[in-house]
């Protein structure tokens, strides 16, 4: 009779939700059908195939099984199988190491996967904490998306790395190195969402903040020699080039100073045109039968011109005014400040060249001049009220905003108009 708490050896009885792809003497290459598992669950003959791959994985993931920081530990049982029901308490909400959140493509792109090919073991499982102390799974460090589909598919358990900590240590000094543990997990064993740019920049600024909370202690120090660092730490295995990382620590250097402030992004989350309805809607620029608004990204003012003629033409039965709403999505480089004003700039530049064009070919008469660049959506919570729309003047060519009751210019496109010139 079979032990049901030892986990039994990988041996060439072939599971019926085991479906083999290629042979492959270094790594599994083999997947269990989602139909499968939704039916009957993950198995001990399915945790055999994360065993099979674990020297391999030593080798090529030294930081999730090696080199783990101290107070870190792989459990004795590495893989174990977990339920995921809704009452199991595991999350897998929390995109914390993600500075975009979820991605409705990638999630999609995933689901399809697994419904097509199969969950492939080829890949380490999800990584959670386990706290011996408290006896209570803490946080899902990496897999996030794939637990999520599991979890949709109504599969009942999943197969996971555990790690625990023995819960003597701070709580910051834990945060810290799940921050390091995202960012390095992401760049080795997430084929279908990397480690991005944004992600580790969003890592490293949040060490930042550690540094300053706890006066020193945990976190990272806002000099380069320490950001460029702690970029490298999160980058793991060579995802990004020399360059690239160079360009990420001047980046978190420069906008240091904006460490505490709220920095909006109008891009790359779930419910994106929502949040930038419901500003609309809370600042009173709503449509009505006389007035209609596009929001409008930076770098599109093709396409809104082309929804604001369709607007026109599904009211021609009366006069109506188009305002274009100008967001400036996930601002990035080396000084955000700069870059939002820039990505004003061009747009408004690029928009008045593209109103030129049409009355150069359609003529004047013949281009509607009720479409217009009204304002835009503030970001950076240092330089704009983020409760407030900016306004747009065409006769200073500005975009403005009232702040303590004062009309403040906040980016001026003259500027950028006299650089063109001189050109």
């Amino acid at each position: 009779m079979e032990d049901k708490n030892t986990l039994p050896m990988f041996t060439s009885q072939v599971d019926p939700t085991v479906i083999p792809i290629t042979p492959n003497n270094r790594q599994s290459q083999r997947s269990a059908s989602l139909h499968d598992l939704r039916r009957s669950g993950f198995t001990k003959k399915h945790l055999a195939e994360y065993y099979e791959n674990l020297s391999y994985w030593k080798r090529n993931y030294p930081a999730i099984f090696v080199d783990l920081p101290r107070g870190f530990k792989l459990a004795d049982d590495v893989f174990q199988l977990l339920d995921i029901g809704t009452t199991s308490g595991i999350t897998f909400d929390d995109q914390k190491f993600r500075a975009g959140g979820k991605s409705a493509e990638q999630y999609s792109a995933m689901r399809v996967g697994i419904e097509h090919n199969g969950f492939k073991f080829k890949y380490p499982p999800p990584i959670i904490i386990f706290n011996t102390k408290t006896k209570e799974f803490v946080c899902v460090i990496t897999g996030n998306t794939r637990g999520s589909i599991l979890r949709a598919a109504y599969v009942p358990n999943c197969p996971f790395i555990v790690i625990e900590i023995d819960g003597t240590m701070p709580e910051e000094y834990y945060q810290e190195e799940y921050g390091n543990l995202g960012g390095v997990t992401n760049t080795q064993d997430d084929p279908f969402a990397p480690l991005s740019m944004r992600d580790a920049i969003r890592i490293c600024m949040d060490s930042i903040k550690r540094y300053k909370r706890t006066n020193g202690e945990y976190g990272t120090e806002p000099t380069m020699k320490a950001i460029r660092a702690k970029i490298d730490k999160i980058s793991g295995c060579g995802v990004f080039g020399d360059r690239t990382r160079e360009f990420m620590a001047q980046e978190v250097y420069n906008n240091e100073n904006l460490i505490n402030e709220t920095i909006m992004s109008w891009t790359g989350k779930y419910g994106q045109a929502k949040k930038k309805e419901n500003f609309l809607e809370k600042c009173n620029l709503s449509d009505n039968k006389d007035v209609k608004y596009i929001t409008a990204s930076h770098d599109s003012e093709g396409k809104a011109f082309k929804q604001a003629i369709r607007l026109l033409k599904d009211n021609e039965d009366h006069d109506i005014q188009i305002r274009i709403m100008i967001h400036t999505g996930t601002l990035s480089g080396n000084d955000l400040k700069s870059d939002f004003d820039k990505r004003l700039k061009g747009f408004v530049v690029a928009w008045e060249s593209l109103m030129d064009n049409a009355k150069h070919y359609f003529g004047v008469t013949r281009v509607p001049k009720s479409i217009i660049i009204y304002g835009a959506f503030p970001a950076i919570s240092a330089y704009h009220n983020l409760d407030k729309p900016l306004r747009f003047s065409y006769k200073n060519q500005s975009f403005t905003q009232y702040q303590d009751g004062e009309l403040v210019t906040i980016t001026s496109v003259l500027d950028e108009k006299k650089d063109d010139s001189e050109e």
